[in-house]
């Protein structure tokens, strides 16, 4: 099981976040999972808040951005839309 740092509580974030978070936690091993950190945007100086940032047992590390949305692909173009 993951351990966890919050950085607001999980019953306060979107249900397709907790949803992620319930699929994490099923992870085995001596993995870290931030949820909820903040960064300065270097372009624009804004200061936003991004969903997970997840390390592995051997050193790996993955930041990822849930989305409550349905993504949908453009078959013309074969670009992601939406």
């Amino acid at each position: 099981m993951p351990i966890w740092f919050y950085n607001r509580p999980p019953e306060y974030t979107n249900p397709t976040e907790r949803h992620v978070a319930d699929i994490l936690n099923q992870l085995e091993g001596d993995w870290r999972i931030c949820w909820g950190y903040y960064y300065k945007d270097p372009d624009s100086g804004v200061t936003r808040e991004g969903d997970f940032v997840i390390m592995g047992p051997k050193g790996q590390m993955l930041v990822m951005e849930v989305k409550g949305s349905q993504n949908r692909q453009c078959l013309i173009t074969g670009r992601w839309e939406g």
